[in-house]
């Protein structure tokens, strides 16, 4: 007769050799960018309303609470007035800027008083 205590560590360890490949990614799909494809979903959560330019194009309104996407390789620059002249956020905010960002990988992050970037 065997001993339910092994039949419990026979279990236990064919459940973990089952996991086992699949439950580590391979570094290949750790370092996989989850956000690429659709892009990040930026949020005004400053006090105000904003402008904004992408690439360079026009300057769009950045209701308070609202949000925008932005692609790999796209940047744009945050505005306080609607003729985008008087720079709210210092520097060009990129993709990977916001992805640096991102802790928990669900490609929302959001922008707060300051220009401060944090995950939503």
């Amino acid at each position: 007769m065997i001993h339910r205590g092994w039949i419990t560590h026979l279990l236990l360890l064919s459940m973990i050799s089952m996991a086992g490949p699949h439950g580590v990614p391979a570094q290949a799909e750790a370092d996989e960018d989850v956000c690429a494809g659709r892009g990040m979903v930026v949020r005004n959560l400053t006090t105000v309303d904003l402008w904004y330019l992408r690439e360079g194009g026009e300057c769009f309104k950045w209701k308070q609470n609202k949000l925008f996407v932005i692609k790999p390789d796209e940047h744009l620059e945050i505005f306080s007035d609607m003729v985008c002249e008087k720079r709210y956020c210092k520097r060009y905010l990129t993709y990977e800027s916001y992805r640096a960002v991102d802790g928990d990988n669900d490609c929302r992050v959001r922008v707060l008083p300051g220009c401060s970037l944090s995950d939503m």
